[in-house]
C-alpha cells in the first residue's frame, strides 16, 4: 500500500482506521508528522493501526503488518535545497529488505521496498531518482512506492520506468469531496515481481476525520504482488 497521508492533517484515528481496513503487509506512507514529536507521533499511527514502524525521514515511513520479517534498513535525506527566499520542503527515502510469507510460495518472498516523495522541482527530483538508482539499482527484486509528484512521461519518472517495470494506477490526486482525481502522480514500479492486483481506495476521497477534515488530497493504493511465475492467492500487498 502507498499513501499520502497530508500530515494527518485528518487525526491519527482517522487515517488509522483506513489502514485497518486495508490491512497492508507493507506500508508506504509519504507526509508523516516531522519536527520534534515526529517519530513519536509516526509510531503512534503505527500502533493504532496494528502495524509496525521501521525506518521514517523527512516525512515518509515503512510500515509493516505484525509477523513481517524486516532487515537492512535504510534512510536517506536528501540535499535541503533553496526555494526563492526560503527552504524547500526536506525530501528523503527510506528503504528495508522485507521478508513476507504467503500461500503457495516456497518460501518468504523478500523484496526491497523504497519509499519516496520526489520534489516538486524537476531538476531536483531527476537528481532524487538519480540517487536512489544509484542506490538500489543492482536489487534483484525491489521497488520503488510513493508520491512521485511526476506524471507519467515526466523524465525522473522515466527514469525509474527505464530500471523498473511501472504498475499501471488510476488517478489519484486530487481527492476531496466532489472531486475527481484526474492526475496520476503517485506510483508503484517493481522490479522481479508479478502485479496480480491493484486498487485505487476511492472511497476515501469522501471521509472526514478530526474536525471534518478530509483523510487526505491523495487516494491510497494498494497492490498486490507475487514473484514472477508463482500462483497469485494470498500474495502479499
Amino acid at each position: 500500500m502507498t499513501w499520502n497521508v497530508w500530515g494527518l492533517r485528518a487525526g491519527t484515528a482517522a487515517v488509522a482506521a483506513e489502514l485497518r481496513r486495508a490491512r497492508p503487509d507493507v506500508a508506504c506512507l509519504q507526509e508523516c508528522p516531522r519536527g520534534p514529536l515526529a517519530g513519536w507521533r509516526t509510531r503512534r499511527l503505527a500502533r493504532a493501526a496494528g502495524l509496525r514502524l521501521v525506518r521514517r525521514a523527512a516525512g515518509v515511513a515503512l510500515l509493516v503488518a505484525p509477523g513481517v520479517v524486516t532487515g537492512d534498513a535504510e534512510s536517506h535525506r536528501e540535499p535541503r535545497r533553496r526555494s526563492r527566499w526560503w527552504w524547500a520542503y526536506p525530501r528523503a527515502w527510506v528503504s528495508a529488505r522485507v521478508a513476507t510469507s504467503a500461500p503457495g510460495e516456497p518460501g518468504p518472498l523478500t523484496t526491497r521496498v523504497v519509499v519516496v516523495h520526489l520534489d516538486v522541482d524537476a531538476a531536483a527530483r531527476e537528481r532524487n531518482v538519480a540517487r536512489i538508482l544509484g542506490r538500489h539499482d543492482g536489487e534483484q527484486r525491489w521497488l520503488v512506492a510513493g508520491d512521485l509528484n511526476a506524471r507519467p512521461g515526466d523524465p525522473a519518472r522515466a527514469a525509474l520506468a527505464g530500471v523498473l517495470d511501472e504498475v499501471g494506477i488510476a488517478p489519484t490526486y486530487p481527492a476531496g469531496p466532489g472531486r475527481t482525481p484526474r492526475a496520476r502522480i503517485d506510483g508503484v514500479l517493481v522490479r522481479g515481481l508479478t502485479v496480480r492486483d491493484v486498487e485505487v481506495v476511492a472511497d476515501v476521497g469522501d471521509l472526514r476525520g478530526r474536525r471534518g477534515r478530509q483523510l487526505s488530497d491523495h487516494l491510497p493504493v494498494v497492490v498486490t504482488l507475487g514473484s514472477q511465475g508463482d500462483d497469485p492467492a494470498g500474495e502479499p500487498r
